[in-house]
């Protein structure tokens, strides 16, 4: 079976990548981030600038209500822990021309919520989450809000954005910078759920 590592790996173009990834299910898709490390995620996003059109909708598309969330299943480079998700919601206010969202993984207690601004970025990146920013809305199943440098968040969301593109139609990937300026060399893949 073709996988992403391997189409990653063989150079395969940004087309040929979101072609495959469009053609599975959300739980193949998922299957096929896991086996993705540093390495492939860092070839894909640098290849994949300018590349599609990514905007608020692919996180929540705009038959969503607002306030109802839209998750993400993600895996990151991170030695461990490399299952989370996003999970995004519209605010009500639509003058403020963003979502806002917040990290889901078993580990919250420890960490916090990592909530965080998705806005607009550059051409080359269009959509940053941000977790500089605080959110200002949430889904009312989600926890409080709180800033993104509560308990050990500190030393993962503080001061930090991620830098979005996409990949296929429920794909994208993101890269972490520290303060909008640094890589961090941690790269992240998602697929939304429909």
């Amino acid at each position: 079976m073709l996988t992403l590592k391997h189409m990653i790996r063989d150079g395969a173009t940004p087309e040929q990548c979101g072609i495959l990834l469009d053609r599975m299910s959300h739980d193949e898709r998922m299957g096929q981030f896991v086996g993705l490390g540093t390495a492939e995620m860092d070839r894909l996003y640098y290849s994949i600038e300018g590349h599609r059109l990514l905007d608020m909708d692919t996180f929540v598309p705009g038959h969503v209500e607002p306030l109802r969330e839209v998750i993400h299943d993600g895996v990151n480079t991170l030695p461990a822990f490399r299952h989370f998700q996003k999970r995004f919601v519209r605010p009500e206010d639509a003058s403020w021309d963003a979502l806002f969202g917040y990290n889901h993984q078993w580990y919250s207690w420890w960490t916090g919520p990592g909530y965080f601004v998705a806005r607009r970025g550059t051409p080359a990146d269009p959509i940053v989450v941000d977790y500089i920013e605080p959110a200002r809305a949430r889904d009312p199943r989600w926890p409080e809000l709180a800033p993104s440098h509560v308990r050990l968040g500190r030393f993962i969301y503080a001061n930090t954005v991620d830098r979005m593109r996409r990949v296929s139609e429920h794909v994208t990937i993101g890269a972490a910078f520290k303060a909008d300026k640094d890589p961090m060399g941690v790269f992240f893949m998602l697929a939304r759920r429909d």
